[in-house]
């Protein structure tokens, strides 16, 4: 129906607002917000506060630095000039312009087999005049639509009805309403014009509203609420209709969970982002002793460690995670192979497993290394008798007090040769023997290791001392290193693809210096409390800006046809020779025995906070 093809538009609007805030000028606070319009019971609520001070924080940030910079604009002038939606784009941010929207909230406030209700509207400051013209519009696109007006409070609603749909809208002291329920919408213009018994059943008086939103920043650009209690319950029969089986520990954890709360904002030239899942009742977590620092060096580019529970199975992601191991896919038959399912594994390791990332300016590619803390070194050793017994393909030898497993492999070129180091109480994973070697000998002696270092000290005083999860990223360092590689094979891929140098100019890429003198560490941190979990990251971008980042520009490379179908890199594409056979790998060297040396001292946890 005409409506049903009018919500889209209303949708689209909406995500518009969101896209174009950082263009809007600035405006003053309103003494009505979101939260005290919404309803108490709200299922999820997004609300963008305050686009005004959103607009004026936007120039600050790094990532907005760069854009500014003037070989990134002279980059970019092509692929926008050839972009058809941007005159759209510059339309609707001149009327928004003019419009001067403050807050936009959404409130999804029921859920059924069909369809959500929800109640939604916006702020303004600006043109009233532009915000009809814009109404009218939309009215003129549903000609068949049933038109009614209704005077309510003072104010007047006019719904428009579809079939079975119904849009109700109404403009009210400097706010711009909708809801798909005639009566929702009433109720909120009660809570707009102070009704104390409407008031007392808004979201802003709600307890757990506002305890789960105190666990994240303040003052945020982008805020969302979800009731999960809520939400179980709704989704619970529908996965049981569904035949989906719901794990024990993920249904346990679901009715104990109350509600997520979520928040990212601008902070000077950095993002800060939350997420808090309020489920009390919980057992508070210990803090990581990131054991992994033991291995990194002052010019460290990446430390993680996360935490690996002893009594129950690994997650699907922890799991996945591991499969990138080098080596590590047969080390787990060998587990096997020594009587231990995988399930336990655990039990054999932990609690706590990281990765290490150097990449020294002199070296073409970085160097990684995994750890794996050790709880049961007998099994531990008879997983290694058992990958090696018999079986040629692994050299067993010793260095610094470990035995070392070492791969004879032809992966590509012969350059990647899996390499276990497993002493006592940890274990070290990498991609060749001479890495592992250097890695065990850090750990051994005393060196300046990257916690000591002013940068990374005051990156991780942003966030809670980690319990489950920890992340140090050195952005500048590893865009320096990964972009200063790549930007050349990307000059010489697009060279040899025409028609993406119809959007995208490689002589005007920007240099490496020009961006990179923008970035500074990310930091995430995974902590849980009584209370519940939080999730916290802070740096010119955020780890799951990060994320959507790599994604799209992986997308990006798929779609252009420089990635073959079956996802391997295509030299013939980059305009390169296709290399020949792959050298046999060299068998690794046997080690000397080394003396056993004292257990090192544990690592102490991060500054206190």
């Amino acid at each position: 129906s005409a409506m049903k093809k009018t919500i889209p538009v209303v949708v689209g609007l909406s995500i518009g607002v969101a896209l174009c805030f950082v263009f809007l000028p600035q405006g003053g606070p309103r003494k009505i917000h979101a939260a005290d319009l919404a309803p108490a019971e709200t299922l999820v609520f997004l609300h963008l506060p305050d686009l005004q001070r959103s607009a004026a924080r936007w120039p600050q940030t790094a990532l907005a630095k760069i854009g500014r910079e003037p070989e990134m604009q002279a980059f970019l002038e092509r692929p926008l000039s050839k972009a058809p939606e941007m005159k759209e784009v510059d339309e609707v941010r001149s009327r928004l312009e003019r419009i001067k929207i403050g807050e936009v909230f959404v409130a999804v406030t029921a859920i059924d087999d069909e369809n959500a209700k929800f109640v939604g509207g916006f702020s303004f400051a600006g043109s009233r005049e532009e915000l009809d013209t814009v109404r009218g519009e939309v009215r003129a696109a549903l000609p068949a639509a049933k038109r009614e007006q209704v005077s309510h409070a003072g104010a007047d609603i006019e719904t428009l009805t579809d079939l079975q749909t119904v849009i109700a809208e109404a403009v009210h002291r400097g706010w711009w309403l909708a809801a798909n329920d005639l009566d929702a919408l009433k109720s909120v213009i009660d809570r707009l014009n102070g009704a104390p018994e409407a008031a007392a059943k808004s979201l802003a008086r709600s307890e757990q509203f506002r305890t789960t939103m105190a666990a994240v920043p303040r003052e945020p650009d982008l805020a969302i609420y979800g009731d999960v209690n809520a939400l179980a319950y709704r989704a619970m029969p529908l996965l049981a209709s569904s035949g989906a089986p719901i794990p024990p520990e993920t249904m346990a954890a679901l009715k104990q969970a109350k509600a997520l709360g979520y928040a990212i904002r601008m902070d000077g030239a950095q993002f800060r982002e939350s997420a808090f899942l309020l489920s009390p009742g919980g057992k508070a977590e210990a803090a990581l002793p990131l054991h992994a620092l033991a291995l990194s060096t002052a010019a460290t580019s990446l430390v993680y460690a996360g935490a690996l529970p002893a009594t129950t199975a690994l997650s699907d992601s922890t799991k996945s995670m591991f499969a990138l191991i080098p080596g590590f896919a047969d080390f787990e038959k060998a587990l096997a192979g020594a009587g231990m399912k995988p399930e336990e594994l655990g039990k054999v390791f932990g609690p706590e497993f990281g990765a290490v990332l150097d990449w020294p300016a002199k070296d073409p590619a970085p160097l990684f290394a995994f750890t794996f803390d050790i709880r049961d070194a007998a099994k531990v050793k008879a997983a290694a008798d058992a990958l090696t017994k018999g079986n040629e393909t692994w050299v067993k030898s010793e260095h610094a007090g470990a035995t070392i497993l070492s791969q004879k492999s032809d992966a590509f070129l012969g350059i990647i040769q899996p390499t276990i180091g497993l002493g006592e109480k940890f274990a070290v994973l990498g991609f060749d023997l001479a890495g592992v070697n250097a890695a065990l000998d850090r750990a051994k002696a005393p060196h300046e290791r990257i916690d000591s270092a002013a940068h990374f000290q005051s990156a991780a005083k942003q966030v809670a001392t980690p319990t489950s999860a920890f992340a140090f990223i050195d952005l500048k360092t590893i865009f320096e290193r990964a972009y200063g590689t790549v930007r050349p094979l990307a000059v010489l891929a697009l060279a040899f693809q025409p028609e993406a140098g119809q959007y995208i100019d490689a002589g005007k890429l920007p240099k490496t210096a020009t961006i990179a003198q923008h970035l500074s560490p990310i930091i995430f941190s995974s902590s849980t409390t009584e209370n519940g979990s939080l999730i916290e990251s802070t740096g010119p971008m955020t780890l799951s800006q990060l994320g959507l980042i790599f994604g799209g520009a992986a997308f990006g490379a798929a779609s252009s046809g420089i990635l073959e179908t079956g996802g391997a890199l295509d030299p013939q594409a980059l305009g390169l020779p296709t290399p020949g056979p792959k050298p046999a790998a060299p068998s690794a060297p046997a080690l000397p025995t080394l003396p056993d040396p004292p257990s090192p001292a544990p690592n102490p946890p991060l500054p206190p906070q």
